[in-house]
């Protein structure tokens, strides 16, 4: 008996298989992480999307930037970072520049609303929808296929289900708004609008200087349209800020930020290189430590051994990323985008909601290759979840696998670099293939 035309499912359809696996990966998979996870910690990721539908956040980011703004007010010489985060435990890691935007926004939600988390929430909300469309589009594109009703709600599914974005939202987290700008920008170099995309990568970077080093990758590429875009908000904002808030509180804004990538975070939320270390060294010294519950106050002590491996791998990703193939825009871009997250040494998980978009890049990329397709899988099974289980460990040398979010974007990573050499048999003579390449155009030089 033949089937209706709706219920025909053609599992030879890239598509139709990412929209079996998605609704596979967030009800079954889903639940094993719900029941697997310790009695106690009734916290999962569909908790996070419930209250994203409640349109609830918290003021995790809005909290300290309205106590700068308020600081910078009443004693707008006393040097801002040595106060709020040295002195009163204030964890405010954004630079000065952030600011000025910052009230504007905040103006408007406290003219519409009373309650200003309310308010930022439904900003964030709204963000996701975007994030979300915004994905489906990306996905159409790398399938090479016309974008349709279905393709968007599956996209707005996946936004409303993957763990690091709706934690954003609800602890209020101005993340949310950094991943949309990404979202964006990926789409629009995609469709080679690089000017537009480098506005939007600047505006990144008034919240996460780090973000600047998207000039470098323009400019190895010869993308000086992005880079100019890109430099010339950093610059315009810049001098807003200074002009507002003076040069000395930039000064002890650098000083905070050579602080905090000395130092790093030892909560298990920190998916970086900095934090595996710092579980690790933790074993030794737990009240130092404070591997499960975060400490809004202080930090870990200052390890050497800890230090020199976060700025050796923070080395290793920027450097990868930057001698990449550049053939294909969107995997470049990607890679980058990617690898400055994890080069950080402060990485959280909602700073890895970003990676939503490039799942469906790399998806479109790697779709002929089933062994790919299963890593990729993988890896978005460790990222798109809450896997509390991994927490007995936390203290013993197994503790790395708390880790499982920065090994699921590490995954990601390494099928991006495979994607970009152009799918070699062998995933890693991408690197060598690269570097073999390079060598004989010197030699041919000289």
């Amino acid at each position: 008996m033949r089937l209706p035309s709706f219920l025909q499912f053609d599992w030879r359809s890239p598509f139709n298989q990412l929209a079996a696996f998605l609704l596979f990966n967030q009800f079954v998979i889903g639940a094993i992480a719900f029941l697997s996870a310790p009695r106690g910690w009734n916290t999962t990721d569909w908790h996070f999307t419930r209250n994203l539908f409640a349109v609830y956040g918290a003021d995790d980011s809005w909290g300290p930037m309205t106590t700068a703004i308020n600081q910078l007010a009443a004693e707008p010489d006393k040097p801002l970072y040595s106060t709020l985060v040295f002195e009163e435990g204030v964890k405010f890691q954004y630079p000065p520049m952030s600011l000025p935007p910052f009230q504007l926004v905040s103006y408007g939600v406290n003219a519409v609303t009373t309650d200003p988390s309310r308010g930022f929430a439904a900003i964030a909300c709204i963000c996701v929808v975007a994030i979300g469309i915004l994905t489906a589009m990306i996905l159409a594109r790398s399938l090479k296929r016309p974008l349709t009703p279905i393709m968007i709600f599956v996209g707005l599914c996946a936004a409303a289900t993957f763990y690091p974005l709706t934690k954003g939202v609800e602890i209020g987290q101005i993340q949310t708004w950094i991943t949309l700008a990404f979202t964006a920008a990926l789409y629009l170099a995609m469709t080679g609008r690089m000017r537009t995309a480098g506005v939007l990568v600047g505006a990144m970077c008034l919240i996460k200087p780090h973000y600047g080093l998207f000039v470098l990758w323009g400019a190895l590429r010869k993308e000086w349209g992005f880079v100019i875009s890109l430099l010339a908000v950093c610059v315009i904002a810049s001098l807003v800020s200074v002009g507002l808030y003076g040069f000395n509180q930039h000064f002890d804004y650098l000083h905070a930020l050579s602080y905090l990538s000395r130092h790093g975070e030892t909560f298990f939320a920190n998916q970086s290189v900095n934090g595996i270390l710092n579980r690790l060294y933790g074993l030794a010294n737990p009240d130092a430590y404070s591997n499960l519950l975060f400490t809004p106050h202080t930090f870990p002590p200052f390890n050497p051994v800890v230090y020199a491996g976060t700025m050796l791998a923070t080395l290793a990703f920027v450097a990868t990323a930057l001698v990449a193939s550049r053939r294909v825009r969107p995997l470049s871009f990607s890679i980058m985008m990617l690898s400055i997250t994890m080069a950080s040494p402060i990485a959280w998980e909602h700073h890895y909601a970003l990676i939503l978009p490039i799942y469906a890049v790399a998806f479109g990329a790697i779709r002929d290759r089933p062994m790919a397709l299963m890593w990729l899988a993988g890896s978005y099974v460790l990222s798109s979840h809450l896997w509390l289980v991994t927490n007995v460990l936390f203290d013993t040398p197994a503790n790395i696998v708390q880790s499982y979010l920065f090994f699921g974007a590490l995954i990601l990573l390494v099928l991006l670099h495979w994607a970009s050499a152009g799918l070699p048999e062998r995933p890693w003579s991408a690197t060598t293939g690269f570097v073999r390449q390079r060598l004989n155009r010197h030699r041919k030089a000289l």
